[in-house]
């Protein structure tokens, strides 16, 4: 009968530890940005871990197509493969972000590696595009407090965000509303 409770115990403590390490809603270790202000109806498309070709450049022509603006968090192995498409992807007017050079969790778990693969980014993204990105979106929405002091001292915001799947639905004039991610309504009923 002991067995119980200390299951209970360690479910919860390895639930509030991943809440605390990736949730996309935790400041419990300093303030990641995931939201804008509730008042302001505005939707931050973003997409992670490109570019990986044919789907970013796929993705590209849709957004190009609608005229939206999104931010790609940029895995730097892959903007080495594909430099052309994240040519593509500033010039169109979209922000590119670091999302670190290999996307390895065991990156992310000793602080040096974690630091050098975010500077061979940062410096891959330079040589690509001309600038330095100002944003870092962490694989996994990993996050623990060496990490964040290391973005500030490297002037890098960190970025969260919810996870998400490419939906396909036919809604002629989609439209945003509500509260909650996912919250799309059709204005023709």
């Amino acid at each position: 009968m002991i067995l119980l409770p200390v299951a209970v115990v360690a479910v919860a403590v390895l639930a509030g530890g991943y809440w605390v390490l990736m949730s996309p809603h935790s400041q419990v270790l300093g303030p990641v940005p995931y939201r804008g202000a509730p008042h302001r109806r505005l939707v931050a498309l973003t997409f992670d871990d490109g570019p990986n070709e044919p789907y970013t450049s796929q993705i590209l022509d849709c957004l190009d197509r609608w005229h939206v603006r999104a931010t790609f968090f940029q895995v730097g192995r892959c903007v080495q493969r594909y430099p052309q498409t994240t040519a593509r992807i500033a010039a169109a007017g979209h922000v590119v972000g670091n999302h670190s050079l290999t996307h390895r969790f065991h990156s992310y778990l000793v602080p040096d590696r974690i630091e050098r693969e975010v500077r061979q980014t940062q410096e891959i993204l330079r040589q690509r595009l001309g600038r330095i990105p100002a944003l870092y979106r962490s694989p996994w929405l990993w996050r623990h407090p060496g990490l964040l002091r290391m973005l500030r001292s490297h002037r890098l915001t960190p970025v969260s965000g919810d996870f998400g799947h490419a939906l396909i639905f036919p809604v002629e004039n989609p439209v945003v509303t509500g509260d909650r991610q996912h919250d799309i309504v059709d204005e023709e009923k």
